[in-house]
């Protein structure tokens, strides 16, 4: 991992109003250039709003007009955009999904594969973990509900993530995200010896409820944090050589071994069945 720029935002996202969404999308690129940022992630559904009721009813075709729009302009920006949208799948249940565009041009997605229990009702589960790569750093998506599953940390951790964004569309008290944020991500962080970077979407500018913007070190440290009402683009700079040093194979000392270097997955065996 190389040193590297990211931004975070927190936003208001009105739902189903993906047209107003995107014009404030478009002016948090436009900052983020302006501070040369290397990856800019948006929350989870910040382009059509989140409703946990019932799904938006303007879902994005991939390749669609904004997310060509986007591809232009992390190209013209020299930027990886990661954005959150409700992806259209061919059936009435859309994809949850972080559209990834890549400065040369290219594109990808991260589709939910850990819906909510609200959300099975309108969304389809998607089945593929991903590990996207770029010049600097290999980076991981989950989303919201998914940081859950400590599992799906390891399982990309495995795959060479060395920084995994957490994009969220929660309502939870500012203050109490914070709270829950930090009981469970800094483990997930120190596990796998990999940055965690959370960002969420607010619910309105004039109360507390949603939000939230958080980047942990390797050891799970708190490197930033926002944790206050108003819109917001978190920057930080991440340097690459904690996560170099933990899962360099010379290293003698145990608080310098990569976790997941010394597993045993034959006695792994209970993870893979099903509780009742």
């Amino acid at each position: 991992m190389e040193a590297i720029k990211v931004g975070l935002v927190q936003m208001v996202a009105d739902f189903d109003q993906p047209e107003k969404n995107f014009s404030k999308i478009k002016n948090y690129i436009a900052l983020a250039a302006e501070q040369n940022l290397d990856i800019l992630c948006f929350p989870e559904m910040a382009l059509p709003g989140y409703c946990k009721a019932v799904a938006p009813v303007n879902v994005e075709k991939i390749p669609g007009r904004i997310t060509k729009e986007i591809i232009g302009l992390a190209q013209r920006n020299k930027m990886i955009i990661v954005l959150g949208l409700a992806e259209e799948n061919g059936n009435d249940k859309p994809y949850i999904t972080q559209f990834i565009a890549f400065p040369e041009g290219t594109s990808a997605c991260y589709r939910k594969t850990h819906l909510g229990q609200s959300e099975q009702r309108i969304y389809s589960a998607a089945d593929d973990i991903t590990v996207f790569k770029s010049p600097k750093v290999n980076f991981a998506i989950q989303l919201c509900w998914e940081a859950h599953f400590p599992e799906l940390s390891t399982i990309q951790g495995l795959k060479g993530a060395e920084l995994i964004f957490v994009p969220h569309a929660s309502p939870v008290e500012i203050i109490k995200r914070k709270t829950i944020w930090l009981k469970y991500l800094p483990a997930r962080a120190y596990d796998n010896s990999l940055y965690i970077a959370a960002c969420n979407l607010l619910k309105s500018d004039k109360d507390s409820k949603g939000g939230g913007l958080l980047v942990l070190d390797p050891k799970g440290n708190i490197v930033a944090e926002y944790f206050d009402t108003g819109e917001k683009l978190l920057t930080v700079e991440l340097n690459g050589n904690l996560v170099n040093y933990l899962r360099s194979p010379v290293q003698n000392s145990m608080g310098g071994k990569y976790p997941l270097d010394m597993r045993r997955p034959e006695l792994y065996e209970d993870l893979c069945k099903k509780t009742k």
